[in-house]
């Protein structure tokens, strides 16, 4: 095997270092990057016999192009698995800075790993759809549940999950579609892990039923119905008004899933 591999390879990673002195701070600029394509700076400062490696508070300014959120749970575990895992410290007065420190010297390099690797593992995790994940299970879980319900109340042969009224429409599809003596009640579930995807929730509902109701279909559409997630986190009332005023406005069924023993009689 030729050696210049391996002296290349030294070459160009060391090139990566780079060193910027603040006075009484080092800045040094990593090779260690995110995945939105940033290197991860660390600062030395010395404080009396004690070496200091921080993120000079980068992360929680914002610095990285992304803002930590620590309202979900998966996202939560992973940062408190690497915080442990590195052994990380933070202040806890004025800015918040993620730090370790030493008094000796040849420990520096090792902090400095452990520091801009957190940082970037972190960064890096926060540009996950978290968020996404927890609405796609929400949405999963909610579906389930008033599907369910709805079997447990209508004959099988007389319901269909998922589906739409005519090959012409077939992008348009309805949670729930019931059909007796050809006649037709379309329901569709509301429901949100915040307060946008509940607005969207409410917003393809009635964007649906009002493709059908300027179709041939709305002469066999007897009811429109939909069920609304009262329990979901995006459900909060007084700003949700102005667009429950539009279901209404489409002459549509609104029964909440707190009162799902209503829906009975629009089926």
């Amino acid at each position: 095997m030729n050696k210049d591999i391996f002296k290349n390879i030294i070459e160009s990673y060391n090139s990566l270092w780079k060193l910027k002195d603040h006075g009484n701070t080092i800045e040094v600029i990593t090779p260690t990057s995110t995945t939105n394509d940033m290197f991860i700076s660390i600062f030395i400062t010395q404080r009396g016999d004690e070496y200091v490696v921080t993120d000079g508070g980068w992360l929680n300014d914002e610095i990285y192009g992304v803002k930590i959120e620590y309202n979900f749970d998966c996202f939560n575990r992973l940062y408190a698995y690497y915080y442990n895992f590195y052994d990380i410290k933070e202040t806890d007065t004025g800015k918040k800075c993620y730090y370790k420190k030493t008094k000796e010297l040849k420990l520096i390099p090792n902090l400095v790993y452990d520091v801009s690797n957190f940082v970037a593992i972190i960064v890096s995790s926060s540009l996950i759809g978290f968020q996404d994940i927890k609405e796609e299970v929400g949405v999963r879980i909610f579906r389930k549940q008033a599907n369910d319900f709805l079997s447990g109340i209508t004959s099988k042969d007389k319901i269909k999950f998922a589906s739409h009224i005519d090959e012409k429409y077939k992008y348009i599809k309805f949670n729930a579609v019931i059909e007796k003596k050809n006649r037709l009640t379309l329901i569709n579930y509301i429901t949100g892990s915040n307060e946008s995807n509940f607005i969207l929730s409410i917003g393809k509902t009635n964007m649906n039923f009002e493709v059908i109701d300027n179709s041939s279909h709305v002469n066999f559409v007897d009811r429109k119905v939909a069920i609304i997630n009262d329990f979901a986190l995006g459900y909060k009332t007084d700003k949700l008004v102005p667009y429950f005023n539009l279901i209404k406005k489409n002459n549509i069924e609104s029964v909440k899933w707190s009162s799902k023993n209503e829906i009975e009689k629009y089926i």
